[in-house]
């Protein structure tokens, strides 16, 4: 809408935007399931979201992880029934930003990103998104159990005979919440996949930083590096990608600050 009221006042001939017009109006009146690929709980129905445009140039360092999840979910997009699937290491590592770019990319693919508050309530989004002609995953993020959510859950997941077959739970947990997950939980999840990261590799370490640039719309600098380094020099065994990103994320406030001083 702010787009097209931009044009309007720039422009000698309205005539000219009739195109556009017709394309607000389609998009204004067009089914928001239809319309956007991602969204969240807001009471016990569902709104869209905008998530900002990730690809898979992005990760750095999970080649494998991507192409297997890749394959899983465009199979599953063509109809294919796949196991529910658990991505899990350290904050940082690529594990949302994967999900998040293969959704952006393949065709017929929605999302609804769910927290653990929401793990009793798995079967009531899965049924709601099974009445639409699409193919949705339910992403838990950083998944972590709660002793009087674990019944529901059990239930929700039992089989995949039972669970919709254009729906699949697709989850992610650190370390430590990995560790803390019962055995019967684990159980429902077909396909685990591990997302670690060697920080102290310098070449490695060098893509992340490229590769966050390119997503923070940052020009590299090799001096950005040289600070990260200097200011990490103590602990660059705990660095994950995050913490790069964070760093990046910074420079490129302060600098567009001073810019504008």
């Amino acid at each position: 809408e702010n787009g097209l009221m931009s044009l309007m006042l720039v422009s000698n001939d309205w005539g000219e935007l009739l195109p556009a017009v017709v394309e607000y109006n389609h998009l204004k009146n067009m089914d928001p399931f239809e319309r956007y690929k991602f969204f969240e709980p807001e009471g016990r129905s569902l709104k869209p979201v905008s998530i900002e445009h990730i690809v898979k140039e992005h990760i750095v360092g999970q080649d494998e992880n991507v192409e297997r999840l890749s394959d899983l979910l465009r199979a599953f997009t063509l109809g294919e029934r796949i196991p529910h699937i658990l991505l899990y290491g350290e904050t940082g590592t690529g594990k949302s930003l994967t999900v998040k770019a293969l959704v952006h990319e393949i065709d017929g693919l929605k999302m609804v990103l769910l927290d653990s508050r929401y793990l009793g309530d798995l079967g009531d989004f899965a049924d709601k998104m099974a009445e639409k002609p699409y193919h949705t995953i339910l992403y838990i993020d950083d998944i972590q159990f709660s002793g009087a959510q674990l019944p529901f859950f059990k239930t929700d997941t039992q089989g995949m005979k039972e669970f919709p077959s254009n729906v699949a739970v697709v989850a992610s947990a650190n370390p430590e919440a990995f560790d803390n997950l019962p055995k019967s939980v684990k159980r429902r999840f077909g396909v685990q996949l591990k997302y670690d990261f060697d920080m102290k590799d310098r070449i490695k370490r060098e893509e992340v930083f490229k590769a966050n640039c390119n997503m923070l719309g940052v020009q590299y600098q090799p001096r950005y590096m040289k600070e990260f380094e200097s200011a990490h020099s103590e602990d660059m065994d705990a660095i994950m990608p995050v913490h790069i990103h964070d760093f990046l994320l910074e420079r490129r406030a302060t600098e567009r600050l001073r810019s504008e001083a």
